[in-house]
């Protein structure tokens, strides 16, 4: 899965696990604190089931706030679309 010097590692949210691949660019990969939310920016491949991570780096609680938020906001449209699909 990490080949060419790459790290991979595991990211967390309750019970479901996502496997993450990092390689050193001209960052170096950050120490990863278990309990502690990190940010992620990456690329997922669906074929492997893996995020590619560009970046990884402390994420900030305004960040936390922001993402639960977009995820709130996108499911009420999800459903809403979901809704007038069903009515066709």
């Amino acid at each position: 899965l990490g080949c060419y010097g790459a790290k991979s590692f595991l990211l967390r949210d309750g019970k479901k696990v996502l496997q993450c691949v990092y390689y050193e660019n001209d960052q170096v990969l950050p120490r990863l604190i278990r309990g502690q939310v990190h940010r992620c920016v990456g690329n997922y491949d669906r074929a492997r089931d893996v995020l590619i991570c560009m970046s990884v780096r402390p994420g900030l609680s305004s960040e936390q706030k922001n993402a639960q938020e977009a995820v709130k906001a996108s499911d009420a449209e999800m459903r809403a679309l979901f809704k007038k699909l069903r009515e066709v």
